[in-house]
């Protein structure tokens, strides 16, 4: 982005965010499915077998897992819960299966098991979160899996680290572990993992290159209190004593763009 996109008076401010506000509001309203609310979950247990294992076994070891209560148990029969199996012998075309940094994870199983919770209603604990993650790690012991990929944020988990991870932290629901932020070649930054609270994630415009520290820095604190309080975060950020805001527009379900804009003081 240029330097006059990155720093704005007031008066220029306010008409930027009259106008997005304004193709927000229209893009919203032809366009519904983009703008809906959508929390989703989704880990692929990498398996080196074509089957299935006893899901009673896995909802067993599941409920016996520091962490789980009752109230995540119910998520078994929860009808936004699925549970299936994606064979590696007729998905070897799919995108991710081909990526360079999955490739050899994929090339040592015979299947993903999909451990999956979609909701397109409001959510206000993270106890599908933290249910899913427990579920993931049962199947994964049972089927003897090397490796766990986070569909949603984009990440591949050795098996061990997962259990490390697990048994360090037993309600698994923190910022750290579930969002990845990474910045692409063209100097734009990925915000992924915030949609599994129900917060879309971001794809941000490109950064001038000697301002990307300060963004990175900008988007994880917008990343960490939208994630704190399970819904976007809407009022400016200060840093160095000036102010920044995201204007954010639907992209795609769970996706939106952003561009950064910076107010400076006085």
């Amino acid at each position: 982005m240029d330097k006059r996109s990155w720093t704005l008076s007031p008066a220029g401010m306010l008409i930027i965010i009259t106008f997005v506000a304004i193709g927000v509001i229209f893009a919203r309203y032809f366009n519904g499915r983009k703008a809906r609310y959508l929390a989703h979950v989704e880990y692929w247990v990498l398996s080196p077998t074509t089957k299935l294992p006893d899901l009673t076994e896995t909802m067993a070891a599941v409920m016996k897992a520091p962490g789980i209560g009752p109230a995540e148990g119910l998520l078994f029969s929860d009808i936004r819960f699925k549970i299936g199996l994606i064979l590696s012998s007729k998905n070897k075309n799919s995108e991710i299966m081909n990526r360079l940094d999955y490739r050899d994870a994929f090339a040592r199983s015979g299947s993903a098991i999909r451990v999956q919770y979609t909701s397109e209603t409001k959510l206000d604990q993270r106890k599908h979160l933290q249910f899913c993650v427990h579920v993931a790690n049962a199947l994964a012991g049972q089927v003897g899996a090397l490796s766990i990929l986070d569909v949603v944020a984009d990440r591949l988990w050795a098996v061990p680290e997962f259990q490390a991870f697990l048994s360090l932290k037993h309600q698994a629901v923190g910022f750290e572990e579930h969002v990845e932020i990474t910045q692409r070649d063209d100097f734009s930054f990925l915000v992924r993992g915030l949609q599994k609270v129900g917060v879309p994630d971001i794809h941000t415009y490109p950064v001038e290159q000697d301002q990307l520290m300060l963004a990175r820095s900008i988007l994880e604190e917008y990343s960490k209190s939208s994630w704190d309080a399970m819904e976007p975060r809407m009022d400016p950020i200060e840093e160095y004593g000036d102010q920044f805001m995201l204007l954010r527009a639907p992209i795609k379900p769970g996706m939106e763009s952003a561009r950064l804009l910076r107010r400076q003081a006085r």
